[in-house]
């Protein structure tokens, strides 16, 4: 089950709870705890998973909106958690 929670690093979903600092957020329709990584959440606000420990996902503010795209090669890295690519 860890290694289902660590996918979803990257991914953007929504807090159903205040958060001061857990509380339930909404992840593609499916409800999981979290905690934040020290900033209250208000419901509704949108949130990234950032880390997952123990079985806790720890979530951050985000202005970043949900995905509604199903096809992951439509999405960016960003979604999937890694840094854009740029050419140095």
């Amino acid at each position: 089950q860890r290694k289902q929670r660590e996918t979803l690093v990257g991914r953007i979903g929504t807090a159903t709870t205040k958060m001061l600092p857990s509380g339930e957020v909404d992840i593609d329709g499916e409800m999981f705890d979290a905690v934040t990584s020290g900033m209250a959440v208000e419901p509704g606000q949108s949130v990234e998973v950032i880390d997952v420990r123990a079985n806790r996902i720890v979530v951050k503010p985000t202005s970043r909106e949900i995905s509604t795209d199903s096809d992951p090669l439509q999405r960016s890295l960003e979604d999937f958690g890694f840094d854009s690519i740029q050419d140095a």
